[in-house]
């Protein structure tokens, strides 16, 4: 997961992909991303799984029901 939080994070706001999202099975939570700038994004969103996630613009109209999404609490490195 690390990788979709650093790497990926830099190669898509590179790229100007303007909205990046990471559902992350092992924290549980669903990371936002949008407004790329200079290689990151400039703003960012923590939403916990059982939380409906909507999306910022363009997408705004797009809602994710989190509530089903599988959780793995075992530790990962």
């Amino acid at each position: 997961m690390q990788r979709d939080y650093n790497d990926k994070v830099e190669f898509h706001a590179s790229a100007g992909v303007p909205i990046y999202m990471i559902f992350d099975p092992y924290e549980g939570v669903c990371a936002t991303m949008w407004t790329p700038e200079s290689g990151t994004y400039r703003d960012r969103r923590i939403d916990d799984y059982g939380s409906t996630i909507t999306a910022p613009a363009p997408l705004s109209d797009v809602k994710i029901e989190t509530a089903q999404l599988p959780v793995d609490s075992a530790d990962h490195p």
